[in-house]
């Protein structure tokens, strides 16, 4: 198993080089943030842009709530919404 790991953090500029290791990889692993919403938001355009990359309407891929360790008062995220989009994507 290679598994090769590369951040979008707020990088739009770089979107072609982000497209060709979409090309080139097998499965995705979407992290966000619970405590960002914007950072949860975001997980569908790169969704949508992977399929659209990989022509395809399935792709391997595993979404990821990072600092889930916080209370449920510092979280924009609840662990439902995100269940719900994870079973919508999936």
């Amino acid at each position: 198993v290679c598994i090769s790991c590369t951040s979008s953090f707020r990088r739009r500029r770089d979107s072609a080089m982000r497209e060709q290791y979409m090309f080139a990889v097998e499965g995705f692993m979407l992290i966000y943030s619970v405590s960002d919403r914007r950072s949860f938001d975001e997980m569908e355009g790169f969704f949508e842009q992977i399929l659209r990359v990989k022509d395809r309407d399935h792709v391997p891929t595993v979404l990821v709530g990072n600092k889930a360790d916080l209370s449920v008062v510092e979280r924009q995220v609840s662990f439902e919404g995100a269940l719900c989009f994870y079973f919508c994507i999936d």
